[in-house]
């Protein structure tokens, strides 16, 4: 079998993949993650909490990982272990996507098991959700459903989309502050991002504003680093 001996001596990936992604200097794990699946429109009303200890796949010896819809770090995603190994041996940065419902132990307990595995040298990408600003998906929804039954919301007066950003500026930045923690001295290796959109700034602003959490604005607070702006762009591109 091709590259069994590789795999007999602790590789894991495929020579050819690891040419196609050499020249890349970061590694966004989104798919791999399993978000994507959970941000399907028949998910709108999920409220399952991601529980570190729940993960069932956590070891390269379970050799096939697919994404199980509704289920992600906790089901069927790739180990955080793989997506570690992955980055270390490109030398690139990993882009880590949690959950917006993983409670505090799962977020704690993510950072310090990359902080122990990460190489040194290398920056932990740390992003809460995809397109949070997007009603349409799930994480949006998500966002807004639970701010209608927070205190943010009564002072948002009607205000959805200004009480989600509050209440994503809040969860990102309370996520921020325990990778940062965790990662001690190395925690300037741990760069917080906030999802946006190129097209409307006001949805980083907002978040960043938080103007709704009365207790703990502004959101600029908290070690966030980054902004990813969702461009969007190369879908007309041609193929050659």
């Amino acid at each position: 079998m091709p590259y069994e001996s590789l795999f007999q001596a602790g590789g894991y990936f495929n020579p050819a993949f690891i040419s196609k992604l050499s020249n890349f200097r970061a590694i966004r794990f989104i798919n791999w993650a399993g978000l994507l699946a959970l941000n399907n429109v028949g998910n709108w009303y999920t409220t399952t909490q991601v529980i570190f200890s729940d993960r069932t796949r956590t070891t390269p010896s379970q050799t096939f990982w697919g994404v199980t819809q509704g289920a992600p770090i906790n089901g069927n995603s790739v180990p955080i272990e793989v997506q570690v190994a992955l980055c270390n041996q490109l030398k690139a940065d990993c882009w880590f996507n949690i959950s917006d419902l993983a409670i505090s132990d799962n977020i704690t307990s993510f950072a310090t098991l990359v902080h122990q595995t990460l190489n040194t040298g290398l920056h932990a990408y740390m992003e809460i959700g995809d397109e949070p600003w997007n009603g349409s998906l799930w994480g949006g929804m998500y966002g807004r459903l639970v701010a209608a039954g927070h205190a943010l919301w009564s002072a948002s007066a009607g205000d959805d989309a200004g009480a989600n950003e509050s209440y994503y500026g809040m969860i990102v930045g309370n996520a921020c502050q325990n990778w940062k923690a965790a990662w001690g001295a190395d925690s300037a290796r741990v760069i917080c991002i906030i999802n946006a959109q190129a097209a409307a700034t006001s949805t980083a602003s907002g978040v960043l504003n938080c103007t709704y959490w009365t207790a703990g604005k502004p959101c600029t607070g908290y070690g966030i680093g980054a902004i990813a702006i969702a461009p969007y762009f190369g879908y007309d591109v041609p193929v050659s």
